[in-house]
């Protein structure tokens, strides 16, 4: 979230993170029952500050934290209230972004100033932990964010089992990837009601997982040479697709114009590496 989802948060200092993890955050998730978590993303990996702390959590420790014996397939916004609810922890502001719980933390070393902190749900901690990702110190001249851009451009040209009616596209399937793994979803325009009348945007009528595991979704995506090191960075990705062990070298100025239109409705610059292209 970058730390804006409250106003009176406060960037936190890299000599301050350890203790407040430490002394405010693993207190408040010893009572919420959850005894294991990593710190992802970039805060331990920069300068001088971070905006936000980000924390993943293993989803069925969720579960078992309140009793639920049945598999959860998906983040839900009700049982971490209820979660919070049951540890006498409802005073604690929190607000909900999609699979993601977010609170503020006092923060240790900084009298009266509190750290957005990011709850971040997934099936495993190892798939969270390459999910967000961030670039070592000095290794990339861009944030992660920028890579995700990237590699999510893909998606969109690797459709497949498309229909048309009348020439026109109404329904197809495309690979997705959220913080619980893979899925193939199936869109599209038919009015269930109505057949005859199309609707005006593409609807998700079916989500079917594949895997949560990132080899293999790097394998189908991006092709069998693909590194884990190749994932490093938006440097790392960029150059692996432009190389021929790239299996979708072929469509790269399709991905490219995704990935300038990504960039565009979310107010980023284009890295250099494109800006002739």
């Amino acid at each position: 979230m970058g730390g804006n989802a409250f106003d009176y948060v406060s960037r936190i200092e890299q000599k301050n993170i350890m203790p407040t993890l430490k002394q405010e955050v693993e207190p408040i998730l010893n009572k919420l029952g959850i005894k294991n978590y990593k710190l992802l993303g970039s805060a331990l990996k920069k300068d001088e500050s971070s905006g936000d702390l980000d924390i993943g959590i293993e989803w069925n420790d969720v579960l078992k934290a309140l009793n639920k014996s049945e598999i959860s397939n998906g983040f839900s916004a009700d049982l971490v209230k209820e979660l919070f609810r049951n540890a006498n922890l409802s005073h604690i502001p929190i607000k909900f972004f999609g699979a993601m719980a977010t609170i503020t933390i006092p923060i240790i070393g900084q009298e009266n100033e509190f750290v957005q902190t990011d709850l971040m749900f997934f099936n495993d901690l190892e798939y969270g932990e390459l999910a967000k990702y961030s670039p070592e110190k000095n290794t990339s001249n861009y944030k992660s964010v920028i890579k995700n851009f990237l590699f999510y451009s893909i998606f969109p040209v690797l459709r497949f089992d498309e229909k048309y009616i009348n020439d026109m596209l109404v329904e197809y399937k495309q690979y997705m990837v959220n913080d619980i793994g893979m899925f193939i979803k199936t869109v599209n325009k038919i009015n269930q009601k109505k057949p005859e009348k199309l609707l005006k945007n593409f609807k998700i009528i079916n989500k079917k997982f594949i895997t949560s595991n990132w080899n293999e979704i790097w394998n189908l995506i991006l092709g069998p040479k693909f590194k884990k090191s190749d994932w490093n960075s938006f440097e790392t990705l960029y150059n692996f697709m432009n190389s021929t062990d790239f299996k979708h070298n072929d469509k790269l100025n399709e991905i490219i114009i995704n990935f300038k239109d990504a960039l565009d409705k979310n107010n980023y610059k284009y890295p250099k590496e494109i800006e002739g292209e």
